[in-house]
C-alpha cells in the first residue's frame, strides 16, 4: 500500500535541506531620472539582479524607495531572458509619499512575493519622473533557494 502522506513527509525534509541565498543591500549612487539609463533602456537605472546558473526558486524580492523624492512617480520594471531574448517580466508604478496616509504605496515594494520559478537571471531597474532622483542610494532585499 503507497503511503501518500509519508512520501510527501520524505519529499518535503529534502526540499527543505535546498541551499538558501539572501541578499540585503544598497545600490548606491542610481540616477534615476537618467533617459535611456539602465540595461533596457527606456529610463532610470539597474538596481539589482538575482543570478541563475540552474533552477532557483525565488521567494521574495523587494525594492525601497525611502531614499526617493517626496511625491515622485517611480517605475520598477523586471526582466530575464526567454527564449534567448531579453523580455520585461514585470512592471509596476509607484508614487513615493512622505509621511505615509492610508492608501498610499509603501516605502519597500515588494517585486515577489511567493515562489517563482527561475531558470535565467532576472533583473530590476527603477525609474523616478523627478530630476532630483538623480544621486539616491536604493536598498534592496532577495530570499531565493537553490533547486539545482
Amino acid at each position: 500500500m503507497i503511503d501518500p502522506v509519508g512520501r510527501i513527509r520524505r519529499i518535503l525534509i529534502q526540499t527543505d535541506k535546498w541551499p538558501g541565498v539572501e541578499v540585503e543591500a544598497v545600490a548606491s549612487g542610481l540616477n534615476l531620472n537618467a533617459a535611456g539609463g539602465g540595461t533596457s533602456g527606456p529610463g532610470g537605472a539597474d538596481v539589482f539582479t538575482i543570478p541563475a546558473t540552474g533552477r532557483i526558486e525565488i521567494l521574495c524580492a523587494i525594492i525601497d524607495m525611502v531614499n526617493c523624492t517626496n511625491t515622485a512617480g517611480i517605475t520598477i520594471r523586471g526582466f530575464t531572458d526567454i527564449n534567448g531574448v531579453n523580455r520585461m517580466i514585470y512592471q509596476q508604478p509607484f508614487t513615493r509619499t512622505t509621511p505615509p496616509v492610508a492608501g498610499s504605496d509603501p516605502d519597500g515594494i515588494m517585486v515577489i512575493n511567493g515562489n517563482f520559478g527561475a531558470n535565467e537571471p532576472i533583473r530590476f531597474e527603477m525609474y523616478s519622473d523627478n530630476g532630483g532622483d538623480n544621486n539616491v542610494d536604493v536598498p534592496y532585499k532577495a530570499i531565493w533557494r537553490i533547486l539545482e
